[in-house]
């Protein structure tokens, strides 16, 4: 599963607000900047495991709460890929496989550039 990061930041700032925390507020309250709470909001960046842990609790909500409706599955390796996968040199897997991860990465941190009117 991967994480739709700007249903998610959305999701954050909507509570947020509802409790009438200030940005800057809550900024002090996770231990990061207003910079990266704006960012996070905004989709462009994705909060680590123990922001999200801290930002629920600083919330009092639960993680499924944060969490629901922003997961994207991620597709199956069909059986086709898998048998090319078999095929490769461990320095082939190795080198699709982080090829793959950048892939997701630049996929991920492009997505302010879908949508550059919200």
């Amino acid at each position: 599963m991967a994480l739709n990061y700007s249903l998610l930041g959305g999701k954050i700032k909507e509570i947020r607000k509802a409790k009438k925390i200030s940005q800057t507020l809550f900024a002090e309250m996770i231990d990061k900047s207003t910079t990266f709470v704006s960012r996070m909001e905004r989709g462009e960046k994705g909060p680590g495991l123990e922001t999200l842990v801290l930002i629920a609790d600083v919330l009092t909500v639960s993680l499924d709460n944060l969490l629901e409706g922003n997961r994207i599955p991620l597709p199956q390796e069909s059986a086709e890929s898998k048998d090319e996968l078999s095929n490769c040199s461990p320095f082939e897997r190795y080198v699709l496989t982080e090829s793959r991860c950048s892939l997701m990465r630049i996929l991920r941190d492009g997505e302010k550039y879908r949508n550059p009117d919200t």
